[in-house]
């Protein structure tokens, strides 16, 4: 019998959570000079997928991963096709991080595995914490926050740190409303939801605050179609998803970098027309020629098609 969860999960699931801890805590920051830990493990990753695949006879690849793969595939071949090769550097990462998601996907068979790789990337905020415990500090200390003391710390970037919470805050509620889960588990996982919403109320990412308010709307959406066979049951539902998504606003609502939400809406800011300015860009580069039309410039090639000299900012 598992410790951790009620059903055995594979040793793939383990080394995949493993991985997935990795990144958050030892890729972002070059400083701690720990990045080699996580490319370890990824080729630990990719070559236990290569035997299982070699093992089995057969892949567990699923179309919408198949078609990432096709994706990385594509962009290779782009890149080709492309005059300027300057980012062929950062091509073989993306390429690197293509085999790392292929292998991943072989290695989760089932619930189980899914859950305990999830378990135990969740956690990885626990070590998050630590690494930037005295930043955090100074931030619940202050009395007044301001623009540039939004928090990416070891994660290096605002963005970055609010899209890898959302990631926690995904997780962890998949957790707490699963039936495999232990209870102790599911009572350390409301401790880094928690913190999670704390990384994004004081990254002050507007992608954060907004995937937190659409985070809110699916999941109540989820919990009236769990029970929407009985009215009572609807009835509660409902109210509870309203009740849920009225918290939400009020906590974005209530964050220090609200103001940035407002501002990107009055359409006041330098970052709200710098990506429009890049949309534009970007849509006028891929209509100059058939070839654009078709193939693009070229990985990372559009950095050098824009007066700002930044990549598109297409983060759906």
């Amino acid at each position: 019998m598992n410790p951790i969860l009620n059903k055995k999960a594979s040793l793939g699931s383990y080394l995949v959570g493993a991985y997935l801890f990795s990144v958050p805590a030892f890729s972002y920051s070059e400083t701690m000079n720990l990045t080699f830990i996580p490319q370890i493990i990824a080729a630990c990753v990719v070559m236990l997928a290569i035997f299982d695949i070699i093992k089995t006879g057969k892949s567990n690849l699923s179309l919408d991963i198949k078609l990432y793969g096709f994706f990385v595939l594509w962009t290779a071949i782009a890149f080709i096709l492309a005059d300027d090769w300057t980012y062929g550097e950062s091509l073989l990462t993306l390429i690197k991080v293509g085999f790392i998601v292929l292998a991943v996907s072989q290695l989760i068979k089932n619930e189980k595995d899914f859950l305990m790789a999830i378990m135990i990337f969740n956690f990885s905020i626990v070590l998050v914490y630590y690494f930037n415990h005295d930043l955090i500090s100074n931030l619940q200390k202050a009395s007044k926050v301001t623009g540039d003391d939004r928090f990416a710390g070891t994660l290096t970037n605002s963005n970055a740190a609010a899209m890898y919470a959302l990631s926690i805050l995904w997780s962890g509620i998949t957790l707490l409303f699963s039936k495999g889960t232990k209870i102790f588990v599911k009572i350390l996982t409301v401790v880094t939801v928690a913190v999670a919403l704390w990384i994004i109320v004081y990254s002050g990412s507007k992608k954060g605050l907004i995937g937190v308010v659409l985070f809110a709307v699916f999941t109540g959406w989820l919990f009236i179609q769990e029970n929407k066979h009985s009215f009572w049951k609807t009835l509660v539902a409902i109210v509870s998803a309203l009740a849920l998504i009225s918290l939400t606003l009020y906590y974005v609502y209530n964050s220090p970098f609200f103001d940035r939400m407002q501002n990107m809406v009055n359409g006041d800011t330098h970052s709200t027309a710098h990506r429009i300015y890049l949309i534009n860009a970007a849509i006028d580069t891929w209509l100059t020629n058939g070839k654009t039309f078709i193939a693009g410039v070229g990985h990372e090639n559009f950095k050098d098609m824009n007066l700002l000299g930044k990549y598109s900012h297409s983060t759906i």
